[in-house]
């Protein structure tokens, strides 16, 4: 990377194309850096006041603005050496534009090279996105899904007592499984497909036996996702080119969520668009609790999947995803988001079974914020292309039914 932030004699930027966007970025930084330069000169000198008349805020008449023209003369100011330094993403073939390998919209990262994305021209929900109206259908994943219940979404779910757990055989801890479960594991079952109204908790019973698993593996799961259509294009959470999700705005870093259990201290692994397990388990912060995003991928830089510890009380919770993630051109996939939120469940930490339940689940990032529970109530809009309709100062969460 070192040679690429070098320039030769010649003006060319080594490592780039000549005329490539990266080039342009770089070169108009030199030619920016060298107006500042006449600028902080000229400052000084009397012939200086014919330059634009300059107004109580600050600003300038206008004589100033804008680049060089090529006469000779200097004739841009600190909003055209501001103009010259703004960063142009990569162009389709070029690199992606650290940090956080970015590119132009309608595009995505891929092995450093930006390529065309799936969702370009397509409508894309705007960040902070509620997925409640678009991802209604969940389906299991795993060997024991036939003791993974999906359940409806009732009264019950802030209930503090529950229904008899069926006793299925596991007196104990058990074994653990054999290696850790995640999403590219599929695995065969008795797969149930269930769908929630908007504004629903999702509610679940994992009552494990050891018994159905195939292998010796006894873990099962689900996947939120945006149609029975999808899930069945998923099988075993398997994706396929049928499998066609929802385009998501580039940016977001965050799955954030609400979720309790009726058994205090069990742990689930939560994640998203594509496996990537951190094999912490719980992951926790320094003081015991629930991790944020940072401290999630600095424990495990990359991944995508992340072993929570619940508790018996509605708590937020995140599942982050890497700066730059390209969420929407998932390798293998038919584009889109086509899994929002997946679970995976261990019997180890569901000795007797328990109640699960999750609710509010939003993507975001920093700047829109993480805690799901303090977003304003949804707003309906959507983006093309990949820019949101919206702008910085849009509040709420998008929740706009799917256009496509």
């Amino acid at each position: 990377m070192s040679d690429l932030s070098q320039g030769s004699s010649n003006g060319r930027v080594l490592g780039h194309k000549p005329g490539s966007r990266y080039a342009r970025m770089q070169a108009g930084a030199v030619v920016a850096a060298g107006f500042a330069v006449i600028a902080a000169c000229s400052s000084n000198s009397p012939s200086n006041n014919d330059a634009g008349n300059s107004n109580p805020d600050g600003s300038t008449d206008g004589t100033m603005s804008g680049s060089s023209s090529g006469s000779g003369s200097s004739s841009g100011s600190s909003s055209g050496t501001a103009e010259a330094a703004v960063i142009e993403y990569g162009e389709a073939g070029e690199p992606c534009t650290p940090p956080g390998n970015t590119c132009a919209s309608g595009l995505f990262c891929s092995g450093g090279t930006c390529q065309p994305s799936s969702c370009a021209g397509k409508p894309s929900r705007s960040l902070p996105y509620n997925i409640e109206n678009d991802f209604t259908t969940v389906f299991t994943i795993g060997p024991e899904s036939a003791n993974f219940s999906i359940l409806p979404s009732g009264a019950d779910c802030d209930a503090t007592t529950y229904p008899p757990i069926p006793n299925t055989g596991l007196g104990d801890g058990g074994m653990p499984d054999a290696g850790y479960p995640s999403l590219q594991d599929g695995g065969a079952g008795a797969v149930q497909v269930a769908t929630y109204v908007p504004s629903s908790c999702y509610e679940f019973l994992f009552d494990p036996s050891c018994i159905t698993g195939g292998q010796g593996l006894c873990w099962s799961g689900a996947i939120f996702t945006n149609s029975p259509a999808t899930a069945a294009a998923a099988p075993g959470a398997v994706v396929t080119p049928s499998a066609v999700g929802v385009c998501i705005d580039p940016g977001a870093t965050t799955i954030s969520f609400w979720a309790r259990a009726s058994v205090p201290g069990v742990i689930v692994k939560f994640g998203s668009s594509r496996p990537g397990p951190c094999l912490v388990t719980p992951i926790l912060e320094a003081d015991g609790g629930a991790p944020d995003p940072a401290t999630e991928q600095a424990s495990c830089p990359g991944d995508t999947e992340f072993y929570i510890q619940l508790t018996d009380q509605w708590a937020n919770y995140t599942v982050s995803l890497p700066a730059g993630e390209p969420y929407d051109d998932e390798p293998g996939s038919g584009g889109g988001v086509w899994s929002a939120l997946s679970m995976v469940v261990e019997p180890q930490y569901f000795t007797g079974g328990a109640y699960l339940f999750i609710k509010d689940v939003v993507w975001t990032n920093a700047a829109d914020g993480v805690d799901a529970g303090i977003l304003p109530p949804a707003e309906a809009g959507t983006s093309e292309g990949g820019a949101s309709e919206g702008g910085a100062g849009e509040a709420g969460a998008s929740d706009a039914p799917s256009g496509g």
